[in-house]
């Protein structure tokens, strides 16, 4: 990680408030902090979004399930509040904010999209199992690989293959054609 802005903005009681960042062409690197100021991870976002990104808070990583986020706290009424940093900069509107490229710490606009509860389910990296191939899974009764896909919560069959590398082609054509925001394995 290449050093962040050496200035910290501090409060009177001498507390980080505001994260040190850096800035590479069109992308800027917000460095997500401890406590103590220290930065840990990096958030990347649009250039032109750095100012609306650093004005709420200090940012710091978060981690849910497999993925990390950038989080902070804001006081709303009397009750502290976490937000993400991906929602600050693109509004849910009744929908889920997706990292197409499942690194939540990605922030800038063309790896944010708004997409439903369902199709952002579809679109988590799966156990791959014994086969190391999403969707494609052994079946001790036949010795065969099984491709299937669970659609609207319902198992979908796609075939039944003694090769495992033909089971793993047949997955990726349907994950494709079927599922289009799955990403690639």
């Amino acid at each position: 990680m290449r050093s962040m802005e050496k200035t910290r903005i501090t409060n009177r009681r001498g507390h980080v408030t505001r994260n040190p960042y850096r800035i590479e062409g069109d992308v800027a690197y917000i460095g997500l902090t401890d406590s103590w100021g220290n930065v840990k991870t990096e958030a990347i976002v649009d250039t032109q979004d750095l100012e609306k990104a650093l004005s709420v808070g200090r940012w710091h990583s978060s981690k849910r399930s497999h993925t990390s986020y950038a989080q902070c706290g804001r006081r709303v009424g009397n009750e502290m509040r976490q937000v993400f940093l991906h929602h600050v900069l693109l509004p849910p509107d009744g929908l889920v904010i997706d990292h197409i490229n499942g690194n939540g710490l990605d922030n800038r606009s063309g790896n944010l999209r708004r997409i439903s509860h369902q199709q952002n389910c579809t679109n988590t990296l799966a156990a791959k199992g014994r086969s190391g191939t999403r969707n494609v899974r052994w079946i001790n009764s036949s010795q065969k690989w099984l491709v299937s896909f669970y659609l609207d919560g319902k198992e979908a069959r796609f075939g039944i293959f003694t090769d495992l590398e033909e089971a793993k082609r047949r997955a990726e054509e349907v994950r494709q054609s079927v599922k289009p925001l799955c990403r690639k394995v």
